[in-house]
């Protein structure tokens, strides 16, 4: 039961990430979707979410 809830919060966690980077910089290239899609830990994630929202450019996050 508590693999389900992990695993729908980092679904759900790389959905956000995705959406913000859609939001702020428009098309997402494919090597980037992919990489986040292979994300699998929480902590990674919430990481690239605060570096997207403080990103300028693509360029600045650390993928």
């Amino acid at each position: 039961m508590q693999r389900c809830i992990e695993q729908g919060a980092t679904h759900a966690k790389r959905d956000a990430v995705l959406k913000l980077l859609s939001h702020r910089f428009g098309s997402v290239p494919q090597p980037i979707a992919t990489h986040i899609a292979q994300l699998r830990h929480i902590a990674q994630l919430d990481a690239l979410f605060e570096q997207v929202m403080a990103a300028e450019a693509l360029d600045d996050i650390q993928w």
